[in-house]
């Protein structure tokens, strides 16, 4: 009997790459094998390839259940599907405020999987190395109801790093029973991590020049230009995007910049266009 509400569960694990993502459905499954998704969630597979994943306890009425796992894979900035794997039906019982969930007696048509090498109904798939285990009534030592009554204690996790073209990605995490309860991305952290990327880059050069190239910012802050200030002998070339054009740029070696931050704490590549003579290059 679980209290609180209805979840789906899904672990996983071989997915060398965080190129993959997870997404978890809980669903309803009425006449006629008609769907209704009742929740959602979709995760990045962390570093380390290893996780597990939990939509959020809904209520519901009483009926038969599944979860869905939908495994995606990033090649060359789109999202391509790897699999689509049911789980088996679950028969749900509301009790009150309560709910009895118990294996339903129908039967998934297994030939409903989807995608490269379609992965077989039941608690657990494999495929070239990368596994997955629904967990939509256990979990570890702690039953499903056990799981929902828990306080959770949330502690907050990095499972992805961010990278200047992705912000970090937090888990809230709950220490007492495992459960993952929340994802978010850290705002703006993908552009520190631009600026960083481009300080250390610029003070790895003691002369010569520094390309620093992106497709999705346009300013640097007053970090970035006392980094250019310690590297007097470097010049500084900027390739970047604005509203869907490449423009490049170049600081020559030994140029003043204290100025350039003077009226903000930023300062556009559109106006170093101005002062430097920048120009489109595509």
């Amino acid at each position: 009997m679980a209290e609180g509400g209805v979840s789906a569960g899904c672990r996983f694990s071989g997915y060398e790459s965080n190129d993959y993502q997870i997404e978890l459905f809980l669903n309803g499954v009425g006449e006629n094998d008609t769907v209704v998704e009742i929740d959602a969630i979709c995760v990045p597979v962390p570093d380390g390839g290893i996780g597990m994943v939990y939509t959020k306890g809904r209520k519901v009425e009483t009926g038969i259940y599944k979860a869905t796992v939908i495994v995606g894979k990033n090649e060359g900035g789109s999202l391509s599907m790897v699999s689509f794997t049911d789980s088996a039906l679950y028969h749900v019982t509301k009790d009150g405020e309560n709910y009895i969930v118990e294996p339903s007696s129908d039967i998934p048509d297994k030939d409903a999987g989807m995608g490269e090498d379609k992965a077989e109904f039941g608690e657990a798939g494999q495929r070239d190395g990368q596994s997955w285990e629904w967990d939509a009534l256990q979990d570890g030592d702690m039953s499903f109801s056990e799981r929902q009554d828990c306080s959770h204690n949330i502690e907050y996790e990095i499972q992805q790093e961010a990278d200047p073209e992705q912000d970090a990605l937090l888990a809230g995490v709950c220490s007492l029973c495992g459960d993952v309860l929340s994802y978010f991305n850290v705002p703006n952290s993908a552009y520190a991590a631009f600026l960083m990327e481009a300080v250390k880059s610029i003070l790895d050069v003691q002369e010569g020049e520094v390309l620093i190239e992106t497709q999705r910012w346009v300013s640097f802050n007053q970090m970035v230009f006392d980094a250019i200030s310690q590297r007097p002998k470097t010049a500084v070339t900027i390739n970047y995007k604005y509203e869907g054009k490449l423009y490049t740029v170049t600081i020559p070696a030994g140029t003043d910049v204290d100025g350039l931050c003077k009226e903000s704490v930023f300062c556009g590549f559109r106006y170093l266009d101005q002062v430097f003579e920048g120009r489109e290059i595509g």
